[in-house]
């Protein structure tokens, strides 16, 4: 599928003030699409080998529960425990829990502020309702933690604005975030690898190693190296730096057909 260039304008809303752009990916042929199963999963069992979180906010738009089949089975299949937020459901409390996690998949919209570097767009609106205190998301906002964004296509200079969603980027690892020691953590977006101090913030955060998307890519490109890529993160979750040096051997594929390339970084 095509790929055209989309912007992500940060609007004034509420208490979360700003207004500037940064740059995503969106599929031309692909319609804007709602989940019709935005409800929390949660797959548990009395002894986990781990426990892992998705984080889907980009099914409001982009819903696979193709994709969400795939990853309940490798999961199930190897131990683990899972924690699946679809939707609106992907707000910000689950953001706050982080730390009860050994993997961290995130599939958002995401892109470059200019200046302020890489941010992921939540699937909760700026107006409401949330899923902390309201007075929480006031002071975060206020703090510069929690800014508004809306993803929009430009199609011949015109911007095609879609719904605005709460967005986050590396203020938000720095000072509210927690991760468990070890951690690794996916986010599956344009640009998530383009931004060293987001890296930088998930990794001083607690994680061990990151792994995302150098450049532009698209909703479908993500979808097809997912499943492989959380295998082979199960598979050497005790040594999670060597999944890294792997990912060329399990053929997964890195290069999406928009030049994005998948890749990490390791905390030795």
């Amino acid at each position: 599928m095509r790929a055209h260039r989309s912007l992500i304008v940060l609007l004034p809303v509420l208490a979360l003030a700003s207004a500037i752009v940064y740059t995503v990916y969106h599929s031309s042929s692909a319609p804007m699409m709602h989940s019709t199963d935005n409800a929390m999963r949660v797959y548990s069992r009395s002894l986990c080998a781990y426990r892992m979180l998705f984080y889907d906010p980009l099914a409001l738009e982009y819903p696979n529960q193709t994709l969400l089949r795939q990853i309940e089975y490798i999961v199930n299949e190897s131990g683990g425990c899972l924690d699946a937020y679809i939707g609106e459901e992907a707000g910000l409390e689950p953001l706050l829990h982080l730390d009860k996690y050994d993997i961290i998949v995130i599939r958002a919209h995401g892109g470059i502020w200019d200046g302020r570097g890489f941010y992921f767009a939540t699937g909760l609106s700026p107006q409401g309702p949330y899923d902390i205190p309201v007075l929480l998301v006031q002071k975060l906002a206020k703090n510069g933690v929690l800014e508004a964004g809306s993803p929009a296509v430009l199609s011949e200079g015109a911007v095609i604005s879609s719904s605005e969603y709460i967005i986050v980027g590396a203020l938000f690892f720095k000072h509210v975030a927690r991760l468990k020691k070890g951690a690794v953590v996916v986010v599956a977006s344009c640009d998530s690898l383009n931004d060293p101090r987001f890296v930088e913030a998930v990794l001083t955060a607690g994680a061990v190693a990151y792994i995302g998307w150098m450049g532009k890519t698209t909703p479908s490109a993500i979808d097809d190296m997912l499943p492989s890529l959380i295998k082979l993160i199960v598979e050497h979750l005790d040594n999670p730096c060597e999944a890294l040096t792997n990912l060329k051997i399990i053929g997964v594929k890195l290069v999406a057909p928009t030049g994005a390339v998948l890749s990490g970084v390791c905390k030795e």
